[in-house]
C-alpha cells in the first residue's frame, strides 16, 4: 500500500464510491430529473481522484517509502508510451481534428486506467465497515436496476427521460455493475449471501443488456468456481438452471423478452447481429493495416476508411496504433499475470487472488472480442497483482 494510515485509505475508498456506485445512483436520479447535471461526472471525478492520489504516490516515491513493483513499472511505461505515440502523431498530422480526437480519447483512457489502479491498490477490503458498505451499495445499485425496468423489459435510462442526451451509455452502467458485483462476490465467498449476490448480479447485468459484460462476468465467476470449488459450482449451476426453468415456465412474457433480447441474438444468431458484423469489418481493416505496417503500425489508420470510433474492438487495436512493441507490452502483461495466478493459486480464497482472477479473465476475454487496448480494467489487474504479490511476501516474512 502507498500509505498505512487508515484516514488515507478511507479517503481513497470514498473516491471509489463516488466513481462507481454514486455514479450509478447519480445517473438514475438524473434520468428522473431529481438532481442537477454535473458535466462529465465520471471524467471530472476521475481527474480529481488521479491528481490527489498521484500527489500522494509521488511523495512516497520521492521519500523512498515505497518501492515500485516490476509490473507497476511496465504499466507506467506502457501508459507513457501510449501518450507519446498519440501526441507525436497529433503533432506530425498538423494538429488536425481527427488526431486531436484520438489524442483526447487516449488521454482519457490513461486517466481511467490510473484511477482503477490507484483505487484498487488501496481498497479497504480488510475493514469490516467498508466491506459492508461495498455490499450495501451493490444491493442499492441492483435494486435501482429492477425499479427502473421500462416497458420493453430492460434497464435503459435514456428511454422516456427528459435528460436522455445527458446520460451515459448502458455500457457505463454495466461497468459499475461488474465492478460492484465482483467485489461483493469476493467479500462474501465464504458466506451464504454469496449465492444471492451472484443471482442478483447476473439478473441485473442481463436486464442492462450489455452483452459483453453479461457473458464475460458469468464466464469469469463460474470459471473461478469450477476450478477452485467444483462441487459448489455444480450445485449452483443446477440451482440456477432449475430456478430459471421454473420462472420461465410461469412467466411467458419474460420468456418472450429473453428470446427478443440482444444477448439471445448474440448467442443464437450471429449473422444478424449488427454490432458483431460491424466489428468483423473493423477486424478486417485492422489486419490489412498490420500487414502493411507490421513493425511500427499505422496509428489511427482506420479513421480514413471507417471513421473515428471504428477501431478493432480487440487487442489488434494495440498493434494498429502502437506497433508491434505496443502489442507485445500487452501480451507480456497478460502472460505475466497468468503465470502469477498459477504460481500463487494456494491463495485462491484470498480477496486479492479472487479479484485478480475475476478481473483478469474478464479483461483478457474483453480485449479478445470486444474492447480496445485502452480498456480501463487494465488498471485493476496491475493493482490486484501487486497486492497479491505483497501478500505473498508478507506471509513469507512471518
Amino acid at each position: 500500500m502507498l500509505s498505512n494510515s487508515s484516514s488515507y485509505k478511507i479517503i481513497v475508498n470514498i473516491f471509489f464510491l463516488i466513481l462507481f456506485p454514486f455514479f450509478f445512483i447519480y445517473s438514475v436520479l438524473l434520468a428522473h430529473n431529481l438532481i442537477i447535471y454535473i458535466p462529465g461526472y465520471f471524467s471530472l471525478f476521475s481527474v480529481l481522484t488521479v491528481i490527489f492520489l498521484m500527489m500522494n504516490f509521488f511523495s512516497f516515491l520521492i521519500g523512498k517509502k515505497y518501492n515500485l513493483h516490476f509490473i507497476e513499472i511496465i504499466f507506467f511505461v506502457l501508459l507513457l508510451y501510449i501518450f507519446l505515440i498519440s501526441f507525436i502523431n497529433y503533432y506530425f498530422n498538423n494538429f488536425n481534428e481527427y488526431s486531436l480526437e484520438l489524442l483526447k480519447g487516449n488521454i482519457q483512457a490513461i486517466i481511467f486506467n490510473l484511477v482503477c489502479y490507484f483505487l484498487a491498490k488501496n481498497l479497504y477490503l480488510e475493514n469490516s465497515f467498508f466491506r459492508r458498505i461495498f455490499i450495501i451499495f451493490f444491493f442499492i445499485c441492483t435494486l435501482l436496476v429492477f425499479l427502473n425496468i421500462n416497458e420493453f423489459g430492460i434497464f435503459y435510462l435514456k428511454l422516456n427521460s427528459e435528460n436522455s442526451e445527458l446520460l451515459s451509455t448502458y455500457q457505463s452502467f454495466a461497468r459499475t455493475l461488474v465492478v460492484m458485483s465482483f467485489i461483493s462476490f469476493t467479500l462474501t465467498i465464504r458466506s451464504n449471501l454469496n449465492l444471492v449476490i451472484l443471482i442478483i448480479a447476473i439478473l441485473s447485468l442481463f436486464l442492462n443488456s450489455a452483452r459483453t459484460e453479461f457473458v464475460l462476468f458469468c464466464f469469469a465467476i463460474f470459471l473461478y468456481l469450477f476450478i477452485f470449488d467444483f462441487r459448489k459450482t455444480i450445485i449452483r449451476v443446477l440451482f440456477l438452471t432449475s430456478l430459471i426453468i421454473f420462472i420461465l415456465f410461469y412467466n411467458q412474457e419474460l420468456l418472450n423478452y429473453i428470446f427478443d433480447s440482444r444477448i439471445w441474438e448474440l448467442i443464437t444468431n450471429t449473422d444478424s447481429s449488427t454490432s458483431l458484423n460491424a466489428r468483423m469489418e473493423t477486424i478486417h481493416v485492422a489486419i490489412e493495416s498490420i500487414k502493411s505496417n507490421f513493425i511500427l503500425g499505422d496509428y489511427g489508420s482506420y479513421v480514413s476508411e471507417l471513421g473515428i470510433g471504428m477501431y478493432a474492438h480487440n487487442l489488434l487495436s494495440a498493434w494498429v496504433d502502437l506497433g508491434f512493441l505496443g502489442f507485445f507490452y500487452f501480451i507480456f502483461i497478460l502472460v505475466y499475470i497468468m503465470i502469477k495466478l498459477y504460481s500463487l493459486k494456494k491463495f485462491h480464497l484470498n480477496n486479492e487472488y479472487i479479484l485478480l482472477f475475476l478481473f483478469f479473465i474478464f479483461y483478457f476475454l474483453a480485449i479478445l472480442v470486444s474492447k480496445s487496448y485502452t480498456y480501463m480494467f487494465l488498471g485493476f489487474l496491475i493493482a490486484f497483482c501487486v497486492r497479491l504479490d505483497r501478500l505473498k511476501l508478507k506471509e513469507n516474512n512471518e
